[in-house]
């Protein structure tokens, strides 16, 4: 952590070094991407939060409850809001794309990180 930036109260990310077993058949891999997988990977490890205590600026939480009012008023009170599709799942969604951005996640299906995948490099369709 650099030393001119404030600590933060909030509980840091651990990390472990965790081995990969790969459930595809080693045929259906090419040989540089089997040695790939044959790598060890880090995972996070979530630091405890649900017993800390968060207090917010008075400021931040009547921003929050305004902003909650008026998504609440879009998604049961407008003609429109119902019609487009209900605004949790648009904000569930947005949510999740802002959350992959901000930890650097970012892969599209060619990309899939899940061992079935057909479109895995070197795997072959089933």
């Amino acid at each position: 952590m650099d030393s001119s930036q404030p600590r933060s109260p909030w509980p840091p990310v651990g990390w472990e070094e965790v081995a990969w077993h790969s459930t595809l058949p080693p045929e259906a891999l090419s040989r540089s991407l089997r040695a790939q997988l044959a790598l060890p990977y880090q995972a996070s490890i979530p630091p405890e939060i649900a017993d800390l205590d968060v207090r917010l600026p008075r400021r931040c939480l009547a921003a929050a409850e305004e902003a909650s009012a008026l998504i609440r008023d879009f998604d049961f009170d407008s003609e429109l809001g119902g019609e487009i599709a209900p605004f949790s799942a648009i904000l569930l969604r947005s949510e999740s794309a802002s959350s992959s951005e901000i930890e650097h996640l970012t892969s599209g299906p060619s990309r899939s990180p899940w061992p079935n995948s057909a479109r895995m490099p070197g795997a072959t369709p089933p």
